[in-house]
């Protein structure tokens, strides 16, 4: 009597998926919907009905999320060119997932299912040692272009290519491939935590780094600066205090009385650096000791990112008759390759400006380099370049 149950029973089970089936794929329809979501934006996503079963779980599934958004009211051209954009993929999702509903096909409840990327972006961002400010400006761009709720599932190869145009057109080269880096290390980290499936940087051409031109200030420009007000005389102790030790302003700005000491040979600043958190000794003059006044207790400057960026800096340096395109961390080039015009070996402006990596201060080598060239074709010791291949030319062989 048992045997008899148990074989109607699995009998009776076994028709079980046929029925779903037979429910769930008779005008089975995916609608493209819209719901509220933050910022003025809404999110897009498909209504499947009837439901759909989950290949794994067998839960019926009615709502699948894309991971795409819209601004609610676009206003300007731009925003509603970009609207029309996201509908348009969106619709393009919609038929796809359309004719895989009609196949039985419900793979794409598993392998499509979107993560939002933004939660997982900052908590790479917060572990981060350096750079996190490069995190969430480039977050904010991916966000930007494609939506607040942008999901990694979304970043697909054809899409990364898009985002690097993008930045490449909208940015200098060497910045763009800062922000880019940072959203492909997002998804790297996805991928082998096992969040993304497929592996989304294969096909993706990344944004090689060039080396720019490296600007400096020339000892008369310094002294032009040293003789010139400023409108923050913080900002102006900082940056000479920059130019001659190559603090990075984040170390500069973070200074206090109690970085400084007093040793045998001299005044002393010793400091962990923010970037690389490691400890940098740096001997400091008499006279600069004495020209930044040294506080007994308390941070040394005061609104110097501030000043770094809102204007002062530049009216600074424009002033002192500087036609140069001068930053904050100019201050650090034009300690190292002062350094090594007067002759003061790699290892030693390495481990002065604290680089982790000699390659680093090859970098002024260089200039320097170049600079004693400029200067040797400037004196034309023995006639023209032109008078000497003339001359060279008529070498008897």
């Amino acid at each position: 009597m048992i045997k008899h149950f148990s074989a109607v029973l699995i009998t009776s089970l076994s028709f079980v998926p046929y029925l779903i089936r037979k429910k769930t794929t008779r005008n089975m329809k995916a609608t493209l919907r819209k719901r509220p979501a933050a910022n003025g934006r809404q999110a897009l996503y498909l209504d499947i009905y009837p439901p759909a079963p989950h290949p794994v779980s067998g839960r019926m599934t009615r709502k699948h999320a894309l991971g795409i958004s819209v601004i609610a009211k676009p206003r300007s051209a731009q925003e509603r060119a970009a609207t029309k954009a996201s509908m348009a993929l969106a619709q393009s999702i919609q038929a796809k997932i359309q004719l895989r509903l009609q196949a039985q096909d419900y793979g794409f409840l598993i392998h499509e299912q979107q993560t939002p990327l933004a939660p997982y972006f900052r908590e790479i961002a917060k572990k981060a040692l350096t750079n996190k400010r490069l995190y969430t400006r480039s977050l904010a761009l991916v966000q930007e272009y494609y939506g607040m709720e942008v999901t990694m599932q979304s970043m697909t190869p054809k899409v990364l290519n898009e985002f690097r145009a993008k930045l490449l057109k909208r940015y200098a080269n060497n910045a763009a491939a800062a922000y880019y880096s940072k959203l492909l290390q997002v998804l790297k980290n996805a991928h082998e935590e096992g969040l993304l499936i497929n592996d989304p940087l294969k096909n993706v051409e990344r944004i090689r780094l060039t080396q720019g031109e490296i600007v400096y200030l020339e000892a008369e420009e310094i002294n032009a600066l040293i003789e010139t007000e400023c409108e923050s005389e913080d900002l102006k102790k900082a940056f000479l205090l920059s130019c001659e030790t190559g603090l990075r302003r984040c170390d500069a700005e973070k200074l206090e009385g109690e970085n400084f000491t007093i040793t045998a040979d001299g005044p002393e600043l010793r400091i962990t650096q923010k970037k690389t958190k490691t400890l940098l000794t740096i001997p400091i003059t008499w006279e600069l000791h004495q020209y930044l006044g040294l506080p007994r207790k308390g941070r040394l400057f005061r609104g110097v990112h501030q000043r770094a960026y809102d204007g002062t800096l530049t009216r600074w340096i424009e002033r002192a008759g500087i036609t140069k395109k001068i930053t904050y961390h100019k201050s650090r080039h034009t300690c190292g390759t002062q350094l090594i015009a007067n002759d003061v070996n790699l290892k030693t402006t390495q481990e002065l400006l604290g680089h982790k990596s000699i390659s680093s201060t090859m970098i002024y080598a260089h200039v320097v380099d170049k600079k004693k060239r400029e200067a040797i074709e400037r004196k034309k010791i023995v006639g023209t370049k032109k008078e000497n291949q003339e001359k060279n030319s008529n070498i008897d062989m």
